[in-house]
């Protein structure tokens, strides 16, 4: 397991309204952190995988670029069987908005 980045704190309000979803939909979900990404979030049979991303400098904001980096190199994980399937889904969780979008 990796160690608890500084991201760790600004995860929590996004964990809590994924389970929260599910539960209001009466669906059962199960959140893996720190597995193959930041979070791993299994609902409705299928999987998300969440990179959280956070920025020390409190003015500092993410580009759409570096958001395409993250998701691809998260999507250079897959297996062609998870490509195909169609049961997985990439996201990125930012804690500052983006600068160019």
């Amino acid at each position: 397991m990796r160690a608890l980045g500084a991201d760790f704190g600004f995860r929590t309000p996004q964990v809590h309204f994924l389970v929260a979803e599910q539960w209001v939909a009466g669906q059962s979900a199960r959140l893996v952190p720190e597995e193959l990404d930041d979070l791993n979030f299994f609902a409705a049979s299928i999987e998300t995988r969440i990179q959280v991303k956070s920025r020390h400098d409190p003015k500092a904001t993410f580009t759409a670029a570096e958001v395409a980096q993250y998701l691809l190199k998260a999507a250079g994980t897959l297996t062609a069987q998870e490509w195909t399937e169609g049961r997985l889904r990439l996201a990125v969780f930012l804690e500052r908005p983006l600068q160019d979008l």
